[in-house]
């Protein structure tokens, strides 16, 4: 918009206008220009639509911003300015006029992003930031610091810029890889109510508890029925793989999790009871939402007779969590639920709407609202494409090929979770030799090769013995070997998981490779089971593809040993240890 017309705002419309007529259809932003526009009526502009970007050029004085009256032109105070932006918030401000600077600081508190300038600033100059600012923005890789330096760049082109300094609110250094999909992700945030419904326990059940579950169902549909961006996401029995990637898919702001209980008040049984799962412990349960959220829920809420008393209180992974069901009587939750959704509805408030639902529940004890860490923004940078080459190697006992059907039917199962940014290859019955010509194939069909590298086999200790009942002579495939193949493969940066028994040591010496920048996973106990190795891999796997960072997936892998498999002394190490470095 520009409050005071002039040729030079209708310069800087067409420039901006001509970088995004160049973007694809589908990713093209609408442009609605105003010229004249007046103080007052900035807010009715605001409030006709949910705005992306409010960019306002306009001409200014040593007071800042100014907009049109009805006798020329006045600039509003910075915090008359900034209470405009705070009752319709925007993204991104960007204030191109002259000495804009303390108006943009001033609503930075309620915009994610907004740029000013300290100095005059001519109509060429703002032409020219804004033109490499947009064209940087909506092209990839739509970084905004990037674009605020584009910016800068341009400016620098010319001798007339000594006067003027953009500024930007945060610093662009902080903004990171903060990008457009950013902003627009955070507008479909507040815009809609993305509930996620898990029930478990449903089948194999009596016909009781079953209708009570469809009541539970019914109680949350009837109280989000009048919020018509509201949408609830249901999954019912889901294995912990499939409710890993599906709260890391929808990215909820209420996760509303009906699960059986055992005795012990800690435990909960989570997938189709006709498999036998084991019960899960509350804390890792925590701890797997939080990691699938990546601290982005602002609610969850456990219809379950748990005992809150043994919850460790810093792994809550939302905001609040609400516990209902220890006490309290069917038709009283069922009350509460629909209450709760309609005021959460309307107000986006989860701690106003417990308090307002808890009326409907008699007795101290009948739930509990526990208050958690802060709410956290979720990255929202496309996912980079991981490839995996998967090696099964030629094993010593018939029986470790069907470990080995296990594991890839797993890993496969992984791979359709995380969708195509997850490249897998497998190779059976490998040999050292295959092992070498493979990675050399691999390395050649692309920029970087593999990323992560899985060897699976039997490992003394020292190397992975490839000998079989028909072949005999056959060497180790020890650290020595693994740094020539790496060397002849000439590969950059990759990771290996060594799945067997005592790859600790091995782990460790090949992390030391001279040859490439390279993690190594091994397993330091002698007996590790085939079901402990399957799930840490098919935890690892699901946290890379979904998060591309390492740490974060070997403790996903970790938690999936110990939730599979309770008891596990498995103890998988990765190297270099990122905790002590």
């Amino acid at each position: 918009m520009a409050p005071v017309e002039a040729p030079d705002q209708r310069q800087e419309l067409e420039a901006i206008n001509k970088v995004l007529e160049r973007l694809d259809g589908d990713r093209r932003p609408e442009v609605e220009s105003r010229f004249g526009v007046q103080a007052e009526e900035l807010l009715a502009l605001l409030a006709d639509k949910r705005l992306l970007i409010v960019h306002i050029a306009t001409h200014g004085s040593e007071s800042g911003v100014e907009f049109a009256v009805p006798n020329g032109s006045r600039a509003p105070r910075p915090e008359a300015l900034a209470k405009v932006f705070a009752e319709r918030r925007v993204p991104c401000v960007l204030l191109s006029a002259c000495n804009s600077r303390s108006q943009a600081e001033a609503i930075s508190p309620y915009a994610t992003v907004t740029i000013g300038f300290d100095g005059e600033l001519d109509g060429d100059c703002a032409t020219k930031f804004f033109e490499a600012w947009y064209r940087a923005a909506f092209m990839p890789p739509q970084l905004l610091a990037l674009a605020f330096a584009e910016g800068e760049a341009a400016l620098g082109l010319g001798d007339e810029t000594a006067d003027v300094r953009p500024c930007s609110f945060p610093e662009s250094s902080s903004l990171r890889r903060l990008s457009i999909d950013d902003l627009l992700a955070s507008l479909g945030r507040r815009a809609a109510l993305e509930v996620l419904g898990i029930f478990a326990g449903v089948r194999g059940v009596d016909n009781l508890a079953v209708a009570q579950l469809g009541r539970e169902l019914f109680s949350i549909k009837q109280g989000l029925q009048q919020h018509e961006a509201a949408n609830l996401v249901e999954a019912i029995e889901p294995s912990i793989e499939e409710l890993y990637a599906t709260i890391f898919e929808h990215r909820p702001q209420i996760i509303h999790l009906h699960a059986m209980a055992t005795e012990t008040g800690h435990e909960l049984v989570l997938g189709d009871p006709a498999t036998s799962p084991p019960p899960i412990v509350l804390d890792d349960l925590f701890r797997l939402v939080a990691h699938a959220s990546g601290g982005s829920a602002e609610c969850m809420l456990l219809w379950s007779r748990v005992d809150t008393a043994r919850v460790d209180k810093r792994r809550l992974p939302a905001k609040h969590v609400i516990v209902l069901g220890r006490e309290s009587v069917d038709f009283e939750r069922e009350a509460f639920v629909t209450k709760f959704y309609d005021v959460r509805g309307r107000t986006a408030d989860s701690r106003a709407a417990f308090e307002e639902a808890s009326t409907y529940i008699s007795g101290a004890d009948a739930h509990e609202c526990l208050t958690g860490r802060p709410l956290r923004g979720r990255s929202q940078q496309p996912k980079p494409i991981v490839s995996v080459q998967y090696f099964l190697l030629q094993p010593p006992q018939r029986a470790a090929q069907l470990d080995y059907a296990e594991e890839v039917l797993r890993a496969r199962r992984v791979a359709r979770l995380v969708g195509p940014t997850l490249e897998l290859a497998f190779e059976w019955n490998v040999s050292p030799k295959q092992l070498d010509h493979h990675l050399r194939t691999a390395r050649a069909s692309s920029a970087a090769g593999p990323k992560i590298i899985v060897i699976s086999g039997v490992c003394d200790g020292v190397g992975f013995d490839t000998r079989s009942n028909e072949v005999s002579g056959v060497p180790l495939i020890d650290h020595r070997y693994l740094n020539a193949c790496i060397k002849a493969a000439n590969l950059e940066s990759c990771c290996f998981i060594l799945v067997s028994s005592n790859t600790s040591e091995l782990a460790e010496q090949l992390s030391r490779t001279p040859h490439a920048e390279t993690s190594c996973v091994g397993f330091k106990s002698p007996d590790v089971q085939p079901a402990e190795l399957t799930a840490y891999v098919e935890g690892f796997l699901l946290g890379y593809g979904t998060g591309g960072d390492l740490y974060c997936a070997h403790q996903l892998g970790r938690l999936f040993t110990r939730i599979k498999n309770p008891g596990s002394e498995s103890n998988p190490r990765l190297y270099p240890d990122p905790e002590s470095a």
